[in-house]
């Protein structure tokens, strides 16, 4: 006969062991969210349309609102989470503030030398430094116990021409257990290397330890490939490896590892784009392919790169084009799919066009691309793992409510060798969620009452000369409940939603182009 205690000791035990296993997979699925939070835009005075703009994708649906900072960010853009995804601080190249907006202690002086001069201190009249012009020339690395480190370039131009190159590169450490959690810079502007590298070119990826970086460097004018391995309390380094053909130019272009590290990938406007296979193990580099069939400097000439989830397919963007290529065909070249050209569009405020540059991997699976020049409008790969035109380059996908210049993330892979995957795909696309009186742009006026709700809501609202709109109702999960077109000259509407539960929703008011107008929605009975 079964003890009937014994039997519910074991049922007891089987609810705690499942308990403790949920808890510890909820912790794991919860970490590594480093690239969670992009603080984008610049400054928040004289002009508010040149504002600061924040994206997080720890709210669902994923939030995007204007955000007042103390400082602008030019090329250079760097940011960092913790693992649950609060951000810590950010970067423009020139100074480090933290989360609350604030210059972090000892945070001023960051690369110092003949451009800081130019471009870190204030001009009379204006707040702001415009920050760092050097695109991909911050990245920063989480370590255990809230410290980070970043690794930052500063550039020289050889005198009477437009050749730039590396001519310092610089190590930072930041501890935020520091100042009651505010953080401090404790350690800054070490040298790591003090020599001619290409710049603009700083991406990293994992050893295949799981707790070291690799950092590929490159000398300009040669095909010597510089190795640097990054340990917490070192860096050694660096490893030369001449390989290929030498790169004669490095200017506006970009590089990247694939989510695997398997691939790294390179390009600039004037050698176009180059393809390695790495090894995260020794650090090296082999068979290189060069992808040559792209418009050259006066027409368009490369700009960005992106590697897809799924690690086949590769992005270039060329100003008013967009191409894919497949990186697993035997004929890379002859893989070329155009995906995008340029539609003439320009955001309502804007006066540059928002073509198409450099790309980054966003923490839910999408690609996004930045525009040259101070522009509201992001360009989105909604599904970069699909071969050809079904990978939908949306050009202005995104408009942001302040204009960024020259936007461009630089995240590397901080997921690989975790439980997590590389990215969440049920992670919704930014919209606006702040309150419309709070964003600076010329946007809808509306009104949706009762708010609370019982079910029954009328929608007020003057689309003006905006033809046609949609109305979007989106649950906590970020999952679209409804969808209804809103004519150019009708300004009421009435929605039933008393089949729906009791809680929070979320609305978007929008074109294909942009959103109008986003809020919450609450229903009560």
């Amino acid at each position: 006969m079964v003890d009937y205690f014994s039997t519910q000791y074991l049922v007891i035990m089987r609810y705690i062991s499942l308990y403790i296993f949920f808890i510890l997979t909820a912790n794991v699925l919860t970490a590594q969210k480093y690239d969670y939070v992009w603080p984008l835009g610049g400054g928040s005075a004289p002009a508010p349309k040149f504002g600061g703009t924040t994206i997080d994708f720890n709210s669902k649906p994923t939030r995007m609102d204007s955000t007042k900072r103390s400082t602008d960010f030019d090329y250079a853009k760097g940011s960092i989470c913790n693992k649950a995804g609060k951000l810590q601080f950010y970067t423009n190249g020139c100074e480090i503030h933290n989360y609350n907006n604030v210059l972090m202690d000892n945070g001023d002086g960051i690369n110092k030398g003949s451009i800081y001069n130019d471009f870190c201190i204030p001009d009379p009249g204006y707040p702001y430094a415009s920050g760092y012009p050097g695109p991909q020339s911050v990245v920063i690395i989480p370590w255990d116990n809230e410290e980070y480190q970043m690794l930052s370039m500063i550039d020289t131009i050889v005198k009477n021409t437009t050749i730039r190159y590396c001519h310092r590169l610089y190590s930072h450490t930041i501890d935020m257990n520091q100042n009651k959690g505010q953080g401090k810079v404790v350690k800054k502007n070490t040298i790591v290397y003090d020599d001619k590298m290409t710049d603009q070119d700083i991406t990293l990826v994992k050893h295949s330890n799981g707790k070291d970086w690799w950092y590929v460097g490159m000398r300009i004018d040669t095909n010597l490939f510089l190795t640097f391995l990054i340990k917490k309390d070192t860096i050694l380094g660096p490893f030369p490896q001449a390989l290929g053909k030498k790169i004669k130019k490095y200017n506006y272009g970009q590089a990247c590892f694939s989510p695997n590290g398997k691939k790294y990938v390179r390009c600039n406007e004037k050698d176009k784009v180059s393809i390695y296979d790495f090894d995260r193990a020794t650090g090296t580099l082999s068979n290189p392919v060069y992808l040559l069939n792209l418009p050259n400097p006066d027409s368009g000439g490369v700009f960005g790169i992106c590697i897809s989830p799924n690690n086949r397919y590769l992005y270039v963007t060329c100003i008013t084009k967009s191409f894919q290529f497949d990186l697993e065909a035997k004929d890379i070249a002859a893989s070329k799919v155009l995906v995008a050209v340029y539609d003439g569009f320009v955001a309502p405020g804007n006066f540059l066009k928002p073509y198409m540059s450099r790309m980054w991997r966003g923490p839910d699976c999408r690609i996004y691309a930045g525009s040259a020049g101070g522009v509201t409008p992001l360009h989105v790969i909604h599904y970069p793992d699909r071969a050809g035109k079904a990978c939908q380059f949306e050009q202005h996908a995104i408009i942001m409510p302040t204009r960024g210049y020259w936007e461009a993330q630089n995240y590397p892979n901080y997921r690989l060798d975790t439980a997590m995957p590389t990215c969440d795909s049920t992670l919704t696309l930014p919209m606006l969620l702040t309150d419309v009186s709070d964003i600076p742009n010329d946007y809808i006026f509306s009104t949706v009452s009762p708010n609370p709700s019982n079910g029954n809501i009328t929608l007020e609202l003057d689309l003006k000369e905006i033809p046609t709109a949609y109305w979007l109702l989106y649950n906590s999960l970020g999952q679209l409940l409804d969808k209804q077109p809103l004519a150019q000259y009708q300004s009421t509407y009435q929605f039933d939603y008393e089949s729906l539960q009791n809680g929070l929703y979320f609305y978007t008011i929008g074109t294909k182009q942009k959103v109008l107008k986003s809020g919450k929605l609450v229903l009560v009975r």
